[in-house]
Formats: C-alpha cells, structure tokens, sequence
C-alpha cells in the first residue's frame, strides 16, 4: 500500500482538468446545434433503399440488420413424398383441427351463439341481413314448391336443390363471420383491459 505523501501536484491536475472542462463545455454550449433537415435525411434514406433495391451494391457492415424469425411454433413443411400422398402433411400448431368432426361442430354452433350475444362484437352488415333472408327464402321455399306449384315430380327436387343451395350460402356466410370473430376475440385476448 503506498504511503500518503504532500505532493501538491496531483491537486493542480486536478484542478487543471477541472478548468479544462469547464472551457470544453462552455465552448461546446456556445456552438450552434447543426441544422438536421428533413427533406436531406430523407433523401438519404431513398437513395439507401434505392441503392438496395437495384442491388447494385451491398450494404456496409455498419448498416446491416439482422433479422431473426418470430414465427410461434410454425414449422415447414416436409418435402412432398414420392408417390401417392394419403394425408397431407400439418403443421403442429392448430390442435383444433385435429379433433373429431362433431365436435369441431358442437365448437362451431357454441361459437355462433357466442358471436351473437357479445356486446363488444357487431356483426357485419352481410350476416345481419343476408341469414334472416336466407332463412325468409327457405320458407317461401317450402311454401312456393309444397303448397303453391304442386308439380308431382319436379316440385319436391326444386325445392330440395334451392335448399341445399341456400344452406351452402348461408354456412359460407357464416363461417366466414366466425372467423373474423376468432380473429376479433384474438385481438381482444392480447390488448383489451382485463
């Protein structure tokens, strides 16, 4: 351990470093801030992209970006098989699509009535008119083939065809409502106050 000692030097330093900066930063407060304009930053910034998008030469070291893959549990496909494919290849990431029929159904009715009585959800304008008026056709349906034009052979078929066409309609418009429902309710999961 050195021994103290009553050099008076280390004291002037410090002065001396002391007045030094305070000159620098009184030097430094009188300079003017340089003018940034926008309009040349800008310019910079669209000749850089430019410059990329032509790819007529790479980017310095200093410039570049390393983008990392935020994908959540999505992996790629396999390459395809030789031969025929029974089943095709899935991602792990749904676990819905792997449960049994009826109850991806059950799943899909419960959504609906969920759907329907959601306050903080409105239905689209297309859902709100076209399934009541899907529904008013079919019983017009029913009634114009069975009761109305009684053709023995033709009638029942008619009606049946129009049905099924109906329903087809109907389902699509439905599903399609459903899934902008899952994506509101996702969106609600992750940002809505709890």
């Amino acid at each position: 351990m050195p021994e103290p000692t009553d050099d008076p030097r280390p004291a002037t330093r410090e002065a001396d470093l002391d007045d030094r900066l305070r000159r620098l930063e009184a030097a430094l407060a009188d300079r003017p801030a340089p003018a940034i304009e926008e309009d040349t930053v800008a310019d910079r910034v669209i000749a850089k992209l430019s410059a990329i998008a032509n790819g007529s030469h790479p980017l310095p070291e200093s410039d570049r970006v390393l983008v990392l893959d935020t994908s959540t549990g999505s992996r790629p496909f396999p390459p395809p098989p030789s031969g025929a494919v029974l089943h095709p290849a899935e991602p792990l990431g749904d676990p819905a699509a792997r449960t049994w029929f009826l109850a991806q159904v059950w799943t899909e009715i419960r959504l609906a009535a969920r759907m329907y009585f959601d306050p903080r959800y409105r239905i689209s304008r297309t859902t709100q008119f076209a399934l009541p008026g899907i529904a008013l056709a079919l019983v017009f349906n029913y009634f114009f083939f069975a009761v109305w034009v009684g053709i023995p052979f033709l009638s029942p078929v008619a009606e049946r065809m129009l049905a099924v066409i109906l329903a087809v309609f109907g389902y699509k418009i439905l599903a399609r409502e459903l899934a902008r429902y899952r994506v509101v309710l996702e969106y609600l999961s992750r940002y809505a106050p709890r």
